[in-house]
């Protein structure tokens, strides 16, 4: 277990270190657990790793075999990473409209579990999604990511935002 939370933090970490969450050469080089939905976490945040990676065909697999268990263990944390790295492949693959329904799938669920950093991030990439799509609700969603993570105290997170809303010339 020590392992898959080792890969989540090369994973948000980022740069050189982060491509050692997504293993080459399979799809699952982790091992059975007989807690469930850490299978699901686990194998999600996998799955991210594979997307970052652009090796979507894995990410998909993986990500699609993480919502199914979180699904079935009940867990809404599982089931909003899974579905928000759905949603990652599917913006990435230019399936705009699936991106956008595997994104809000995530963000109730995040938003069941109360988890106050996830909804945030989930926010930013439906403003980034709906940047994509032309769509006239990016603001809005930069601007709830934005209180969120100011709430938090998440200062790395909350400069991202900002340095989108500037980018952007997006009012928030």
């Amino acid at each position: 277990m020590a392992l898959g939370w080792l890969r989540l933090a090369w994973l948000e970490k980022g740069g050189p270190r982060a491509s050692r969450a997504a293993p080459r050469g399979g799809g699952a080089p982790h091992v059975q657990f007989s807690f469930r939905q850490a299978q699901a976490w686990f194998t999600a945040f996998l799955a991210e790793a594979h997307c970052r990676a652009r090796r979507f065909e894995t990410a998909l697999e993986l990500a699609s075999q993480s919502l199914e268990l979180a699904r079935a263990t009940g867990t809404p944390p599982g089931i909003g990473w899974a579905a928000r790295t759905l949603g990652h492949i599917a913006h990435a693959r230019g399936a705009l409209g699936d991106a956008q329904d595997h994104l809000h799938e995530a963000l109730r669920a995040f938003e069941g579990a109360e988890a106050e950093f996830e909804i945030a991030r989930t926010h930013l990439d439906l403003a980034e999604l709906a940047r994509a799509r032309g769509d006239a609700s990016a603001p809005a969603h930069l601007a709830e990511a934005g209180g969120r993570l100011r709430a938090l105290g998440v200062t790395n997170w909350t400069e991202r935002v900002e340095a989108l809303t500037r980018a952007w010339g997006a009012t928030v």
